[in-house]
């Protein structure tokens, strides 16, 4: 899934710094609106734009060309982006080495294994905590699937002890291509449902391997799960996680309405965490930047809050758990066109009994920031007035919320409302921040397998 990365010409903001090449261009008809929406700021009246206090879905309550057509003023310039994309390329999934996760051993091995498991005492009080009430994909699996992915989660309940183990029962001959293509379903089902699980997340820290021999004598074949190597420093990043889960929740009046909870944990969250190009830009799978633990404690170079999609999307998911809402994460391809895709990854959240596509990771307003920061020359026209834009507390709400709650047709191919303008305070430009943008759910792999089971929003 490694796509296309955001690197710098792909930063939505490759600016110049004055009047050059077509980063300003004056286009008669938008003037007019913009100079409505000037002469409005000036005069304090309200503007003609989105209804987002009513609902998360955005309404335009008056179109640009109603406006354009009762008011004729000119005066503003066009301040154009050029490649404005959010970050894609950002989600890198781990291949599973069969050779090494899987092993066919002899019979005695097997009692050997089985023995230690037995004998395994598991510990009074679990460090993992998830008080889900729903795990989406798990209650999506099929029977034999379910009995995977608890055998993976029984291995997973005290990764400091060798000993923690799972079995699984199944018909399926271990380490053919259909036993590997159930598996990589089942270990996205358990990593999706289980942020918890960041350190078994696209092997950071520890990884599965299979223990397996022979058919019993009702023709089933027994696999064991145990995990590779023990947690590094298991016990502190655990109770590091958590606290910061609790620390993150304590500020939510979690009295309210879930609708009400659900959009301030995502308001916080995008806040918090700042964006991880050096992971998205080296095509990293094997660092905390991809998990939970990544946005709400820090990424596997020790820098607080960093992540990229997926740990945006499973520290959502994992928040609203944790709060009694259900969430899951969505696998697939984003960008502005549809030949200019790469990996991301995003939540769908279910409030008043219908679900909906949340993409905080696009969301994150701090985002454009830094790429205005890291590509444009700060002495620019278009550095200084994407600054302005972003920084507005009226505009950059509408930004932070664009893609929050939004339908599955309004995700897949997001078109930006006519009235998107933010007008500078001095009246000299106005810009457009949102463009044109797709998002597309896995379909092909063991990854488009499980994304076939994922709701549809409507």
């Amino acid at each position: 899934m490694k796509g296309a990365v955001f690197r710098k010409e792909a930063a939505g903001l490759c600016c110049t710094g004055g009047r050059k090449g077509n980063v300003m261009k004056k286009h008669t008809a938008s003037k007019l609106l913009a100079l409505v929406l000037s002469v409005s700021v000036l005069l304090g009246s309200s503007l003609p734009v989105m209804a987002a206090e009513k609902s998360d879905e955005a309404v335009v309550t008056e179109s640009a060309e109603e406006v354009r057509e009762a008011i004729d003023l000119s005066g503003a310039e066009e301040m154009e982006s050029v490649n404005a994309v959010m970050p894609v390329g950002d989600l890198q999934l781990m291949e599973v080495d069969e050779e090494k996760t899987g092993q066919l051993v002899d019979d005695a091995t097997i009692k050997k294994i089985d023995r230690a498991m037995r004998a395994y005492t598991p510990s009074k009080e679990s460090l993992m905590v998830n008080k889900a009430k729903h795990f989406y994909y798990y209650e999506k699996l099929n029977a034999e699937e379910q009995d995977m992915y608890d055998a993976m989660l029984m291995a997973c309940d005290d990764p400091a002890n060798a000993m923690s183990g799972g079995l699984h029962f199944t018909t399926i001959e271990p380490f053919g291509t259909k036993f590997w293509e159930q598996y990589r379903k089942v270990y996205y089902a358990l990593t999706l449902d289980h942020a918890e699980l960041f350190w078994l997340y696209n092997d950071n820290d520890t990884s599965f391997v299979l223990y397996s021999t022979g058919q019993d004598t009702k023709g089933k074949y027994g696999v064991y799960f145990e995990l590779a190597n023990g947690v590094k420093n298991y016990e502190q990043k655990m109770k590091d996680f958590n606290k910061a889960v609790k620390s993150f929740l304590k500020e939510i009046d979690t009295s309210k309405e879930s609708k009400t909870v659900a959009r301030a944990i995502h308001d916080k969250l995008t806040d918090l965490v700042s964006y991880d190009y050096q992971v998205c830009d080296e095509g990293i799978y094997s660092d905390y930047a991809h998990t939970a633990f990544g946005a709400l404690v820090h990424n596997s170079r020790g820098g607080a809050n960093i992540a990229v999609c997926d740990g945006y999307a499973l520290a959502y998911e994992y928040l609203c758990q944790q709060v009694g809402i259900t969430a899951n994460v969505i696998y697939g391809m984003a960008g502005n066109t549809k030949n200019e895709l790469g990996g991301h990854a995003w939540s769908m959240v279910k409030v008043d009994k219908a679900w909906k596509e949340v993409d905080a990771c696009w969301d994150d307003v701090g985002t454009r920031v830094d790429a205005v920061k890291q590509y444009c020359d700060k002495n620019s026209d278009a550095y200084k007035v994407y600054m302005e834009a972003y920084k507005d507390k009226e505009y950059g709400k509408k930004l932070g919320h664009y893609l929050y709650r939004v339908s599955t047709k309004k995700i897949s191919h997001y078109t930006p409302p006519a009235d998107d303008v933010y007008v500078t305070k001095d009246g000299r430009f106005y810009v457009s921040c949102l463009t044109e943008s797709y998002h597309v759910r896995d379909k092909d792999g063991a990854s488009g397998l499980l994304m076939k089971l994922a709701p549809i929003a409507d």
